[in-house]
């Protein structure tokens, strides 16, 4: 089994603020030029999304998180898979609503355990932790009302953030190492 390393938490941690420009710039796009084409901006988050849930899972190996591990596991192939569905029923019109709420299902179940899990890291991960496994939390319950999808929208940004930020400082931790180039006051955040 190939091992991974420390650097594919740092990776995830990129990966999760490049998902957050594309997330900002699909919402944006959605907005202001209705019926554009999706499809290249979905592949973007896919792709971002395994590579975050792979550090994810890296995390949970490093930190003994078992939920964690299990929970990216399932999301590495599942979010992947709910994104390729949700671009090729985008041209179907009737089906779409009916797969938006077992989407929406599925994904608030998978979100809220994550948020779980996070909540599950040791102690040492400190409030970030904390706050972003309860802010997951809250927006996979959003999720799983899907009434409440305009609030899991609006949380996505910031839920973004805390995971990358705590991302760094899983990665800080697990190479028992600073993070390259950055010192002063963005190394006491990490």
């Amino acid at each position: 089994m190939h091992v991974m390393r420390p650097a594919m938490i740092l990776y995830a941690a990129y990966a999760s603020l490049l998902y957050l420009i594309v997330y900002s710039a699909e919402v944006c796009i959605s907005i202001f030029h209705p019926g554009t084409g999706m499809a290249p901006v979905h592949i973007l988050e896919i792709l971002l999304s395994i590579v975050a849930y792979a550090g994810w899972m890296e995390a949970g190996r490093r930190f003994k998180n078992q939920l964690l591990l299990n929970v990216s596991l399932i999301a590495v192939f599942l979010v992947p898979a709910a994104g390729v569905l949700n671009s090729m029923l985008s041209y179907l019109g009737s089906l779409t609503i009916f797969y938006s709420i077992v989407s929406s299902f599925v994904l608030g179940l998978l979100v809220t355990v994550f948020g779980a899990s996070l909540l599950r890291l040791p102690k040492d991960f400190g409030d970030l932790a904390r706050v972003t496994g309860w802010l997951d939390i809250v927006m996979g319950l959003c999720l799983l009302s899907f009434i409440l999808l305009p609030v899991a929208a609006v949380l996505m940004p910031p839920v973004l953030v805390l995971e990358a930020l705590l991302l760094f400082k899983a990665y800080k931790k697990a190479s028992r190492k600073g993070l390259p180039g950055i010192s002063g006051i963005w190394h006491k955040i990490f």
